[in-house]
């Protein structure tokens, strides 16, 4: 949208509110509802602090945290999950967006299925390929970043960045380096803002999924993953 369209666009909305008002009602924001730049943190805690705080809060909601050194040992921890997980088809990024090299043909040499095609269009193609996809056991993703306040991952979705490998199946497998992780969404889109401009679609996941109904009966995995395993190297 050009520069003229948009402020055609601002002025129509604003006419519109305008008109909506009730009597008396102003139409400008109050003072203190004037939105403030962000402000960039003053200090930022250790690596050490932040894997710490990142781990206490994603597993009070139930997630699991696993602390290894380097991206090798990162790959063999998630070979061992797939094993005690009995799992036999992953549904995954592609290699070159997780970070450990060699993962996948490994996880194919153990046996494993690795799906990592986007889902066509077409919609019969669609169905048939969604049918396939939903046999996947694990979700293997990367993590853009980890926010310690909340024990968060983002991920960014775009080409060979699969946004059904952490919604599909039921456990879902994250690699997050521990130079991603941030206090706070604000220092990280402070520091990454271009990460959420490049992506097709931001999403920020904090622990398994859970749902409840109306007597508050807690369920996890009937909207996504019941099982969050993020693999911190």
């Amino acid at each position: 949208m050009n520069p003229r369209d948009l402020a055609r666009m601002q002025n129509t909305v604003s006419q519109a509110v305008k008109r909506a008002l009730l009597p008396g009602a102003s139409s400008s924001a109050p003072p203190g509802a004037v939105s403030q730049p962000l402000a960039a943190p003053t200090d930022r805690p250790t690596c050490e602090e932040l894997a710490a705080t990142f781990r206490q809060e994603l597993e009070a909601l139930a997630g699991i945290v696993h602390e290894v050194a380097g991206a090798a040992a990162a790959g063999s921890r998630v070979r061992e999950i797939a094993r005690d997980q009995r799992a036999t088809r992953v549904l995954s990024w592609e290699a070159q967006h997780l970070c450990v090299p060699g993962l996948l043909d490994d996880l194919e040499e153990d046996g494993l299925q690795v799906m990592t095609a986007a889902v066509p269009s077409n919609a019969n193609a669609r169905a048939t390929s969604l049918a396939a996809l939903e046999q996947a056991e694990l979700g293997l993703t990367g993590a853009d970043a980890g926010l310690a306040d909340t024990g968060s991952i983002v991920l960014v979705s775009g080409p060979g960045r699969l946004r059904l490998a952490s919604l599909l199946p039921p456990v879902h497998i994250a690699l997050l380096a521990r130079a991603h992780l941030w206090p706070t969404m604000t220092a990280w889109l402070m520091a990454e803002a271009s990460s959420v401009q490049r992506g097709s679609n931001v999403v920020v996941i904090t622990g398994p999924s859970r749902t409840a109904d109306i007597e508050m009966t807690l369920s996890r995995g009937v909207h996504g993953p019941g099982e969050v395993h993020v693999v911190l190297y």
